[in-house]
């Protein structure tokens, strides 16, 4: 990318460092020059000049190229507004990061930066409105203001810097809507909103979006009623076919999984899980699923969908995670792909019958959950000399109160029977009560003894 920097440096003046002596008994600040022209150098000076003073002593580091400023991971506090308002000054300035440092408080605003193409101020303690964090960012492509505790609304102007590609506002006390004036970022290739108070539905505009991998707005619903809701825009989401990653978890959205799932042809990462929020999504798995080929992840725990697995699942050669547990999935288990590794979760389901041999022959699989269903019989393990097989659970709490009051009812019977030979068996010159007590004492002990099997078996 072209731009005015000035100079001609050879390799051992580039990285040249110039250390700037700051008050007594403060850490000092090392500027490293460049390619840097006479009047950014100047500037500089006065930049490290304005932090060497008692109020921002513990700034360690500040490093400038002829591209961009960074004083992450430091300790600053705030910043001086002389220091911003220098920086807005620097020709051929794109980068500035004060991301990992203690900023609080209202930040100065950002004039100048015509040339600014990345601002990060991520993981900080900013808790600012992002309507004083807008300046004249005119080709500004990446903004990350993530871990803070930035509070209101997205501003509408934050729409017109068209030439934005990532996004990232996650991890923040952000609220309400999410404009329709998204899908004017024509060239967004991420947006990051999880963790956030945003509310309202999700905006048909982003199907403009073409470039789109990857849309993260889960976990929007911590206080209960602030939160993503409203179906999945069918006709919007059928049109990001460039898109990778798509979480949605732990919102209150509704309705069914659009079919139009399946154009999206690059995704690998499936979210819809109702999490800490409260998706209830219904309906049945799209069968358009499988032309997911590159999916990897897929994660539609506890909602209410029913209806049958799709026997094409099988197609889905690079899945390692299937997490379909707390749905009202029935009929069979159709055959799984055989790369599965993490984990296929299928509790708390209407599944009944035989458990498929298939799933013993998932070697590489390391947590097999099928509990809380109606299977019966044993699980059969497949080639059982190739590896370790996977953790199973089959138990069901109607199984084993089932197993439980027939082992009791088995025990008792037994245990009078007992009692009854022992006293056929006994002296004849025996009292009757002598018989009584011999009888009740073997049967209590046998019935003991049987209990106790019963709870290290269980």
């Amino acid at each position: 990318m072209a731009n005015d920097i000035a100079g001609d440096l050879d390799l051992d003046t580039v990285f040249k460092t110039r250390t700037l002596a700051g008050v007594s008994n403060t850490c000092f600040i090392s500027v490293a020059f460049s390619q840097l022209s006479s009047n950014q150098r100047d500037t500089m000076i006065k930049l490290s000049n304005s932090f060497n003073n008692k109020k921002y002593h513990r700034t360690k580091s500040l490093f400038m190229d002829g591209k961009g400023l960074d004083v992450s991971g430091n300790s600053l506090s705030s910043i001086p507004d002389v220091f911003i308002s220098d920086c807005g000054k620097l020709n051929g300035l794109k980068k500035l990061n004060f991301s990992q440092n203690k900023l609080s408080g209202v930040l100065p605003n950002f004039t100048g930066f015509s040339s600014l193409v990345s601002l990060d101020l991520s993981m900080n303690y900013l808790t600012v409105n992002l309507d004083g964090l807008i300046g004249n960012f005119k080709v500004l492509e990446k903004l990350q203001l993530s871990r803070n505790h930035f509070v209101g609304p997205i501003p509408d102007e934050l729409f017109n810097f068209q030439n934005l590609t990532l996004i990232d506002l996650s991890v923040n006390n952000i609220s309400g809507v999410l404009s329709n004036s998204i899908g004017d970022l024509s060239k967004l290739n991420t947006l990051l909103l999880s963790s956030n108070n945003l509310s309202g539905e999700i905006p048909k505009s982003l199907s403009n979006i073409k470039t789109l991998t990857r849309l993260a707005a889960n976990q929007n619903s911590f206080n209960g009623s602030s939160s993503l809701n409203g179906s999945i825009p069918s006709a919007s989401i059928g049109k990001l076919e460039r898109l990778t990653y798509l979480e949605l978890g732990s919102n209150s959205l509704s309705g069914e999984i659009p079919k139009e799932l399946g154009n999206c042809v690059e995704l690998a990462l499936l979210d819809l899980s109702k999490g800490a929020g409260q998706n209830i999504l219904s309906g049945s798995i799209p069968s358009g699923i499988s032309n997911l080929r590159g999916l990897v992840s897929v994660n539609l725990q506890d909602n209410e969908l029913n209806g049958s697995i799709p026997d094409s699942i099988s197609n889905l050669e690079f899945l390692i995670e299937l997490q379909l547990g707390k749905n009202c999935l029935s009929s069979r288990i159709p055959k799984m792909p055989s790369n599965l590794q993490i984990s296929l979760d299928l509790s708390r389901n209407c599944f009944e019958g035989t458990i498929p041999e298939t799933l013993g022959g998932l070697r590489a699989l390391e947590v097999l959950d099928i509990s809380n269903n109606k299977f019966q019989g044993l699980m059969t393990v497949i080639d059982a000399s190739s590896s370790t097989p996977p953790t199973i659970n089959t138990w069901s709490k109607k199984t084993s109160v089932t197993l439980v009051i027939l082992i009791a009812v088995i025990c008792i019977d037994l245990g009078v029977a007992i009692a009854i030979t022992a006293i056929l068996v006994v002296d004849s010159d025996t009292s009757l009560n002598s018989k009584l007590s011999l009888a009740v004492v073997i049967s209590v002990v046998f019935d003991v003894a049987t209990a106790m099997m019963i709870l290290l078996t269980s």
